[in-house]
């Protein structure tokens, strides 16, 4: 009995992460991002949680790729209350609040104003604001396929909302809460500016921002607050820590402490309390460009928020600059504020940390608008830049490597586990986190994220149950994100004692790939099977010892031409092997080195030990005169005739030419059915995919999808793959087309639409060894998944697979 698998198990202790959608037709939407920005200052990991715009029923593709590489746990709407108009505009408010007052006097005779006033003012402030942002069904549906966050019935968006001064929902977890369990600043900073020298929201963005029940909140933990108010005098230190998130003593003149303390105490820099900010080892931040992010629109702000959480290095061009540029006036004096603006921009570019280059990008500007705003940045001559300032609109070069927060020294710890039949032999030891004593679990809840080295399971909203099986979990405390297997703890329900005895310990079901499809299927109605070519390419795969094995062999074309050599049914010839009745070509030393040269005994030694090429003999019957290949195991010194059955010692007579017998080699039966019904396309691209992930890889082959009682398989799919988290389905052909006509075409496009969708698969890939696919078949395949943008469609053809 083989030994059960080892896995390797990465294991973190992190926060939840938390997106927010904002109605993107809000015309007061810098306040409701205020909002947003001091609910997520009263939660643990608050400072790199990010907020999307959308209308609630569909969300602008730039948007969804920020929202992929960011992977929330949680997603909420905000929904507006009274609060948000009186914090926005009081003296609308006021006219609201005495309409109401007014109405209900004439109604209570006893005339208690004063009473009535306050009780009218706590309905009218907690009252929900009904307006048409609601997030419908459809983007339900979609975000549950993309995201994969937890989720309940239909709601991956939860059916409830953030609002103005709420409270966060459990299982948030409040850091005002935690917060004495560690060590901690004693003051929490309030950040008292101007509007007209800075936008509110401008800074509030990187510090992080507390209502008056927020600074109560950790009032009550004897944590007080500190003001820190800017003026003419010391704005540029504001604006120094916004931009850079530290600051420099002055050279000149005795050093400011405002900045010190302010560094410490800001409300973001609070929530992020004991975590550390981790990335791929593979990224090279001194290559990365500081990112400008121009214009004056929620997206624009939404776009530099989403981007300040995933890189380092984001600036929001102050608004005043942006205006000044696209406005009639663009050579007006610059403030304090824009001054010192530029010249901490020119020394972010000139840092040690930069190659020296700034990118500018926007949401709503046109290409035209970006360069007016670029000159603009260019006209304060004391603040030239070193280099010419750069535009883009490609968010995947950005995003390829996202900021990650974990709590410190808890980030990814190598954790071996035994397996058997797929599950893990003990149950799997849940870290805690490391720093905060004690651990309170009815009030530090937290997330373990499980990363699987080298074959993680695919980002998927149905197997986070299947993959973690935790008693008494839901899909709202389980899941499968991009990094792997995710849930909540210490526990989903908490009775008492402390965190050891709650602690979840799930025990760990990693099925191969083709279990998870087979498990997929079923949950739709169908049952996943290999296919015939399925089969001989596990088979071949085996026999080559790995896919990176089989497809180093199959990219050199003389392997693949004596591959072929083996497929050809012409006629028998002198140095090209003997083609017999069986329908077969056996080839013999002479037929191999004409494909590979001097290498080919070399070749012969290594593919026969791997049962992939097999010695034997080709002898005609003295009798019946039927020529037959028999194996070296098949023979003595006498051999039997396969059609007469006469058994006879082979002599001269027996063999064709040369004084002894020529050892003739047969190719496997189930690599030549393989190769003969295009196993190679698949397997080529299967490697590609593979050399193209950046952390894992698991693959399956060529699988059917039957219903049940079905006489025929209604789909199927030449290979599937999980290149670093996403599911994905490929279709290879030798030709580039998908059929020989329109209508061919367009079936098989179709099935695998169907295919896609119900298995939530994110990627398709079309393989071809042609030079190029056909631009017609190309064009149906864009058209057919334009209303699946989900579905990302990857063309490979021979420059990718040879």
């Amino acid at each position: 009995m083989e030994n059960p698998p080892f896995k390797t198990i990465h294991a973190s202790v992190r926060p939840a992460r938390v997106a927010t959608l904002v109605d993107k037709s809000d015309e007061d939407w810098q306040h409701t991002c205020l909002r947003v920005i001091e609910f997520y200052s009263r939660i643990w990991g608050g400072g790199h949680n990010i907020i999307i715009p959308t209308d609630g029923k569909q969300i602008d593709e730039r948007f969804w790729k920020l929202l992929e590489a960011f992977d929330p746990d949680h997603l909420y709407r905000y929904g507006k209350s009274g609060e948000d108009i009186f914090l926005s505009n009081p003296g609308k408010y006021k006219e609201w609040l005495e309409e109401q007052v007014q109405h209900n006097i004439k109604q209570d005779s006893t005339s208690r104003v004063k009473a009535i006033r306050a009780e009218i003012d706590t309905v009218l402030r907690r009252a929900w604001i009904i307006g048409p942002f609601n997030i419908t069904a459809a983007l339900q549906g979609e975000i549950k396929k993309r995201i994969a966050p937890f989720w309940f019935e239909q709601y991956a968006v939860s059916p409830g909302a953030i609002t103005a001064d709420a409270a966060p929902p459990w299982p948030l977890t409040r850091i005002a809460k935690i917060i004495s369990h560690t060590e901690h600043p004693n003051g929490v900073g309030v950040i008292v500016v101007p509007t007209s020298l800075l936008p509110t929201l401008w800074f509030s963005a990187v510090t992080g921002r507390l209502s008056p029940t927020g600074i109560a909140e950790f009032e009550e933990h004897e944590i007080t607050r500190n003001v820190f108010e800017f003026g003419e005098d010391n704005i540029s230190e504001l604006v120094e820590f916004t931009i850079t998130g530290a600051t420099r003593r002055r050279r000149a003149s005795p050093p400011s402490t405002t900045l010190i303390d302010l560094g410490a105490v800001t409300p973001f820099n609070i929530s992020m309390l004991q975590l550390g900010l981790y990335r791929s080892v593979r990224y090279e931040a001194w290559r990365e460009p500081i990112l400008a992010i121009v214009g004056n629109a929620l997206e624009d702000f939404c776009l530099f928020y989403c981007l300040a959480r995933l890189r380092n290095g984001v600036v929001w061009v102050l608004p005043s600059i942006a205006e000044r540029a696209l406005g009639p006036n663009p050579d007006a004096a610059l403030s304090a504020s824009e001054i010192s603006f530029l010249f901490q921009l020119r020394d972010a570019e000139r840092s040690a940390e930069s190659e020296g280059r700034i990118t500018c990008m926007s949401y709503s500007l046109s290409s035209t608008d970006i360069d007016k705003v670029i000159a603009q940045l260019n006209r304060y001559e004391a603040g030239r830049f070193s280099n010419p300032i750069r535009k883009s609109d490609k968010l995947e070069p950005l995003i390829r490597f996202p900021i990650s927060p974990a709590e410190r020294d808890t980030f990814q710890k190598d954790l071996v586990l035994q397996f058997i039949d797929d599950r893990s032999v003990s149950p799997f030891a849940t870290p805690k986190p490391k720093h905060f004593d004690p651990v309170h679990p009815s009030e530090h809840r937290y997330i373990t994220q499980l990363s699987i080295v080298t074959d993680a399971p695919p980002k998927h909203p149905q197997l986070g149950l299947s993959i973690l099986g935790l008693p008494g979990y839901t899909t709202e405390q389980v899941r499968v994100g991009k990094d792997g297997p995710a849930y909540l703890c210490p526990n989903m329900m908490y009775f008492g004692g402390d965190i050891d005895s709650v602690l979840v310990r799930p025990r760990l079901h990693l099925p191969q790939l083709h279990k998870i499809l087979e498990e997929l299927a079923e949950k739709q109605g169908y049952e996943c099977r290999p296919s015939d070519k399925g089969i001989y390419a596990d088979e071949s795969i085996s026999k080559w010892g790995g896919l990176d094995e089989i497809g180093r062999f199959l990219r050199g074309p003389q392997h693949r031409a004596l591959l072929d050599h083996f497929l050809d049914d012409s006629k028998s010839e002198s140095g090209r092997g003997v083609y017999l009745s069986d329908k077969r070509r056996y080839l013999d030393l002479a037929a191999i080195s004409s494909h590979v040269g001097d290498d080919a005994v070399r070749l012969i030694d290594e593919l026969v030990p791997k049962g992939i090429l097999y010695r034997g003999f080709i002898f005609g019957c003295s009798y019946c005169r039927n020529a037959d290949w028999f194996s070296v195991a098949d023979v003595t010194q006498e051999f039997k005739c396969r059609r007469c059955g006469r058994t006879q010692v082979y002599r001269k007579r027996n063999w064709k030419e040369g004084d002894e017998p020529i050892w003739f080699y047969k190719l496997d039966e189930l690599v030549y059915q393989g190769y003969r019904h295009n196993m190679d396309v698949s397997l080529l691209a299967l490697t590609h995919l593979k050399a193209q992930a950046q952390e894992s890889f698991t693959f399956a082959t060529d699988r059917e999808f039957w219903k049940a009682g079905a006489d025929k398989p209604t789909v199927e799919a030449d290979f599937f793959c999980v290149p670093d988290g996403v599911l994905t389905v490929g279709e290879a052909k030798i030709e580039g087309s998908l059929g020989s006509s329109a209508s061919e075409e367009r079936e098989k496009i179709t099935k695998y639409k169907r295919l896609a969708d119900k298995l939530c698969a994110r990627q398709l890939v079309l393989a071809t060894l042609n030079p190029e696919w056909r631009p017609e078949t190309a064009a149906a395949v864009r058209s057919a998944f334009a209303e699946s943008p989900y579905v990302r469609i990857l063309f490979l053809s021979a420059a990718q697979l040879l």
